[in-house]
């Protein structure tokens, strides 16, 4: 299946939050991709900003060059990829809120503290047509499944100050993925969309781990992002 994800058309601003370990920042790295290659001439370009100030071993910062090669602009904490650690927002984030052209993602630091960031900006981020996806990995820890789910989900509107819109499935085991991920997982989201009201409105996952007809697999409901691997573990 190709990326035709829905949710990329509905909105300007569109920030991905998750636990720990969820793959957030590959998910907004490969969103950021697939908006540029689609929506070239709908909009002036294509902004990620870099707001994970929490997790300094993923980070879609690490993915420079390959968003740089996809025309799209990188806006980054000057200190990501240095020892030093400043929970604070890039003046450059204005920006994106103040220019109708631009389609921006934003990767926001994991769980509640990084949460705050968007707190920090929610007067600008309900302004503009904006999404707020949290990005869910069952093979980690605190959203196992169902109950664990909907008690971080809670957790993150309540640091955020803005309710989530949408559910995106990114279940893996990274190099020991398999498509039985996003299979067995299914399930699990349906249910946490079902009890909380919020759409479940993509799955994600490598190419090299899932066949072409994973939609079809998922009964052609979810629309599913095939990812290319972009963020690196750091040691």
């Amino acid at each position: 299946m190709q990326n035709d994800v829905s949710v990329l058309s509905r909105s300007r601003v569109n920030i991905f939050v998750g636990a720990y370990g969820s793959g957030k920042s590959e998910v907004a790295v490969n969103f950021a991709i697939t908006i540029s290659n689609t929506m070239r001439e709908s909009a002036d370009y294509v902004v990620l900003a870099d707001l994970d100030v929490i997790n300094p071993f993923y980070r879609s910062a690490d993915a420079r060059a390959v968003l740089l090669d996809n025309g799209i602009k990188l806006i980054a904490s000057q200190f990501v990829n240095t020892n030093v650690e400043a929970p604070s927002v890039p003046p450059e984030v204005f920006s994106v809120f103040d220019k109708p052209g631009v389609k921006a993602v934003l990767d926001i630091g994991g769980e509640d503290m990084g949460a705050r960031i968007v707190s920090s900006l929610k007067d600008r981020i309900t302004a503009v047509d904006h999404e707020l996806f949290m990005v869910i990995n069952i093979n980690r820890p605190f959203t196992r499944n169902t109950d664990e789910i909907v008690k971080m989900i809670r957790e993150l509107e309540s640091a955020c100050g803005i309710s989530i819109t949408g559910l995106v499935n990114n279940t893996n085991l990274l190099e020991m993925s398999s498509y039985r991920d996003i299979e067995d997982s299914d399930p699990i989201i349906r249910n946490v969309s079902r009890l909380t009201g919020i759409p479940y409105v993509f799955s994600a996952g490598m190419t090299e781990y899932h066949p072409d007809d994973m939609s079809l697999q998922l009964n052609g409901e979810v629309p599913f992002l095939k990812m290319i691997r972009t963020v690196l573990y750091n040691t």
